[in-house]
């Protein structure tokens, strides 16, 4: 395989290493590639600019910056730093991939937009925030920057999940979403309908891990939510969008999950394909758009990518749409909208959360049974469920109830309290809690010796939650439901349980398994194995797997298998430093799984000039001549002078050879088999003056070039043979050659 990019790894570490960063000043190369790199003591402007500059440490990833005071920075250990650090820079990425190539504004410290310059997107953790210190942290709508609160607890959850695995952090992903969010620059309305989409969205569509919830689980939260508001009459767009007036609801939030069921009728091809139109218009100079405005646009978008006329949902969950849209969907795509038809006579259609149209015993709040199939539509086949009814609202104290259960009860009061007694053979549960009737109701989970572990709230008529969560342990376990909150009202809820070892949990999801990467001379070789593929870990059918190095971005995408390697070399202007690599799977350009746990691994010198070896006789590669035309010969390897040493010069995805004693490039004689070596001059960079090096494992491969598509053998062991050019199937050890650093 063709190698992109080249560097010598002299030492290599598998796994987590304790090697220092290296450190920088305010004036580093930029054309250099510094992973996790620190700059001391680097003076911020905060976003602000009415607050001090603060002194904090930058440490630099490939798209984004991590900024620590001085007194955080032994607070998160090198591997929970660089991690941070790598997982923001793919949500960074992310972004780009899901909504478009544009990137947010670039922000100077005098806060001025530079469309001319690209520095990374900081994110800082700082005693003052910018958006005010009520808020625990804060991203700047369409330009680069995020600020997280020192002295909150959002610090320590960051440690937390990468502890327990979950690598994904909500908050950088929230808040770089609002920097992503050049939408919401076009109005004077607020921006989180667009972040709340995002947080939920970003989850389903690349797999992310998480320990609360499966991107399943995700969707089906988001899903719910707004199915809860179509099942009120009293909820349209007018009340709860336009004037901001559903009880318990916020309108940038039901706007926000309103966005993802669009997204979850279209799927997710054609909601990339929609987002790209969103994100065309981002860019135009158009103004300040109305809230009907925004409505037809993101509707005009997921209709022409799905071919398909919209208006009937919009009827149907009572949304906004001009009439000039709605005759514009009618003559491109006709009337007919599959996704509004209630096949089966069950009274739910695609839209309002059946799953199976087909079905009149399948439909969302169905009472599940063993029978293979997902009759309540909650992304679970056959959790089997006891169900709770005949003592509604007088349920004792600790009242037992199966780890499968679905209990109806009533509150009454601001201080009537339930509690219930269950028995966990996992440490996996999921929970389910519904309102009819306006009750804020919040449950409340603790273990045996009574210790709080969960908790989980509603609020609002017909409002509905989901969680999955992981335990701390199996066993005994209580849970309380009541009502909290100012002005509570008597009303009914119904709460569902099961042992999570049926749900889609989700933590530290690898559906990709790497292994400590080696080095091959300037050949390193990654591999990505998918051991245990299955429906939980990916989403679709993989057609290829995709590499990812820290600080270097995508390296390889390559078709898919159970197992594949690539050979990659690293820019040379890649510092020495901790690396780390990850795999994930893709369908076509679609993810089907998250990025696997990164393998870390170090690089700790370069070389500029090699030696090239033969694997069977141990003969180099050399020439004392100086003449273009000069035979390359070969030469033991007490050859260490500058006949016998060469330059890897980068050109795409081959290198030139540069012979370091006449500077001339080495190149066949032709392409026939038996052609020898010889010095060609560097003005010659053509096919012919361009290699590759293939892995063959133990240090050596196969030094193929790119015209004649065939690799270098000798055909005898003396000093002075001459290598030539052989075909592609002979692979032994007489056509392998190592690099080695000439010193």
């Amino acid at each position: 395989m063709a190698i992109k990019n080249f560097i010598k790894l002299v030492s290599i570490a598998a796994g987590i290493t304790a090697t220092s960063f290296t450190t920088y000043a305010d004036n580093t190369n930029p054309s250099e590639i510094c992973f996790d790199c620190k700059i001391p003591d680097f003076l911020y402007t905060p976003i602000d600019k009415n607050l001090s500059q603060q002194v904090l440490q930058k440490f630099q990833g490939k798209n984004t910056e991590l900024l620590l005071p001085s007194n955080l920075e032994a607070f998160f250990t090198d591997h929970q730093r660089r991690t941070l650090l790598d997982r923001a820079d793919i949500i960074y990425e992310s972004y780009l991939e899901l909504k478009g190539p544009q990137e947010p504004t670039t922000i100077i410290p005098t806060g001025e937009p530079t469309p001319d310059v690209d520095p990374k997107l900081v994110n800082a953790i700082t005693p003052e925030l910018s958006c005010g210190n009520q808020f625990r942290a804060c991203g700047y709508v369409g330009y680069k920057g995020v600020e997280i609160r020192e002295a909150d607890s959002k610090i320590n959850e960051l440690v937390d999940r990468v502890n327990m695995g979950a690598e994904s952090d909500q908050t950088f992903q929230h808040e770089m979403g609002h920097n992503f969010d050049l939408w919401s620059k076009t109005t004077v309305a607020g921006s989180h309908d667009m972040s709340n989409f995002f947080d939920v969205y970003m989850r389903i569509f690349f797999r992310q891990d998480t320990p609360d919830f499966s991107p399943d689980q995700y969707e089906l939260d988001g899903v719910n939510l707004f199915m809860s508001f179509l099942e009120n009459p009293s909820h349209n767009w007018e009340t709860c969008i336009k004037n901001n007036a559903c009880d318990g609801f916020s309108y940038q939030d039901f706007w926000g999950r309103q966005k993802l069921q669009m997204a979850y009728l279209a799927g997710r091809a054609a909601t990339k394909e929609a987002l790209a139109s969103i994100n065309e218009i981002e860019f135009s100079d158009i103004g300040y758009l109305t809230l009907e405005q925004r409505a037809d646009v993101w509707t005009k978008a997921f209709s022409d990518a799905r071919q398909t006329n919209l208006s009937c949902y919009m009827d149907t969950i009572r949304w906004y749409l001009s009439d000039e849209l709605r005759a514009e969907m009618q003559e491109k795509y006709g009337s007919e909208n599959p996704d509004c038809v209630d096949s089966d006579g069950d009274t739910f259609s695609k839209i309002s959360g059946d799953c199976d149209d087909s079905n009149s015993a399948i439909f969302p709040g169905a009472r599940e049974v063993l029978n293979g199939l997902d009759d309540n539509c909650d992304t679970v086949v056959d959790e089997l469920i006891e169900y709770f009814e005949t003592d509604v609202g007088s349920f004792s104290d600790n009242f037992a109830v199966s780890n499968h259960s679905r209990i109806s009860g009533t509150l009454n009061s601001a201080g009537d309290t339930d509690s219930f007694a269950m028995t966990l053979t996992t440490t996996t549960m999921s929970v389910t809690l519904t309102t009819p009737d306006g009750l804020a109701a919040r449950a409340y989970f603790y273990d045996s010796n009574g210790v709080y572990a969960h908790a989980l709230s509603v609020n609002g008529s017909d409002a509905r939650r989901s969680y999955t969560w992981e335990m701390p342990s199996a066993g005994d376990w209580t849970f309380t439901v009541l009502q909290e909150g100012p002005g509570a009202v008597a009303g009914n809820y119904t709460i569902e349980i099961h042992d999570g070892g049926d749900s889609k949990f989700w933590l530290n999801n690898d559906a990709v398994e790497t292994s400590a990467p080696t080095f091959n001379g300037p050949v390193i070789t990654l591999t990505a194995d998918t051991p245990d593929l299955n429906s939980t870990e990916i989403i679709g059918t993989p057609t290829h797997v995709q590499f990812w190095v820290s600080g270097v971005g995508v390296v390889a995408t390559v078709p898919y298998a159970d197992s594949v390697s690539i050979d990659w070399m690293a820019p040379f202007h890649l510092v020495p430093g901790t690396y780390g690599y990850r795999a994930r799977l893709l369908e076509g350009d679609l993810p089907a799984s998250d990025y696997s746990t990164a393998h870390w691994f170090d690089i700790t010198e370069k070389a500029e000039y090699w030696h090239i070896n033969h694997k069977a006789t141990g003969l180099r590669l050399q020439s004392c001549d100086t003449a273009p035309g000069s035979v390359v010969t070969t030469k033991t390897q007490s050859a260490t002078w500058h006949c016998a040493q060469f330059k890897l010069v980068e050109n795409g995805e081959y290198f030139h050879l540069q012979h370091r004693y006449s500077g001339l490039f080495l190149a066949p004689q032709n392409i026939n088999t038996g052609a020898s070596l010889l010095l060609q001059p560097s003005s010659w960079t053509g096919d012919w003056t361009q290699w590759s090096l293939t892995d063959r494992g133990n240090g050596f491969g196969h030094l193929l070039n790119k015209s004649a598509q065939t690799h270098v053998f000798l055909t005898s062991g003396p000093e002075g043979t001459l290598p030539e050019i052989s075909p592609n199937s002979w692979t032994g050890d007489w056509t392998q050659w190592e690099f080695t650093p000439a010193l």
